[in-house]
């Protein structure tokens, strides 16, 4: 299992929250995904055999939100 952390931009309340975590974990192989509004990141945790860390940025910018660094 590996963990990442995306830094996303554009977050302003709960409802992008849930729309970053709906998109993220309904990728085939992602166990975990907590978004937390205050500090703009992601925390992922998936197997890295299904998926692969592009896949998981596409889907929070797919949801409309930019990655920050």
């Amino acid at each position: 299992m590996s963990e990442t952390t995306l830094h996303i931009k554009g977050m302003t309340c709960e409802k992008c929250v849930e729309a970053i975590e709906n998109s993220l974990l309904a990728i085939n192989g992602v166990e975990r995904a907590l978004v937390d509004l205050n500090e703009e990141t992601a925390v992922v945790q998936y197997d890295q055999n299904q998926v692969k860390e592009q896949q998981l940025k596409d889907a929070v910018q797919n949801t409309g939100y930019q990655l920050g660094q």
